[in-house]
């Protein structure tokens, strides 16, 4: 997940906070934006294995940034794919059960 504290820019104005994985997201950082974009990467398929804990860590994220920014459009991007054979598979399963949490809570 990409989010650092600089600027995006002038043209795209707001704040960017860096979160290497995903237990650093911190939900919280996003009250008060209309817009907030969750970039997902590889670090936690890579660290820790398990396709589904790493889901079911983004999905909780994911419900407490809603509950704490109800009015705010929240933009998720999928994992991209990477040269590591084994990890595009882990990275298919996690875009796969993201998809069909993200269809579930629109």
């Amino acid at each position: 997940a990409v989010v650092s504290t600089q600027s995006t820019g002038d043209k795209l104005p707001g704040k960017r906070i860096a979160a290497f994985t995903l237990d650093q997201i911190n939900p919280t950082s996003c009250a008060g934006y209309a817009n907030i974009f969750i970039h997902c990467g590889i670090n936690d398929l890579r660290q820790n294995g398990d396709v589904r804990e790493c889901v079911n860590k983004l999905t909780s994220k994911l419900d407490q940034i809603c509950e704490i920014c109800p009015s705010s459009r929240i933009n998720v991007s999928p994992i991209l794919p990477t040269r590591l054979a084994h990890l595009n598979g882990k990275a298919r399963m996690f875009n796969d059960m993201l998809f069909y949490y993200l269809n579930k809570v629109n």
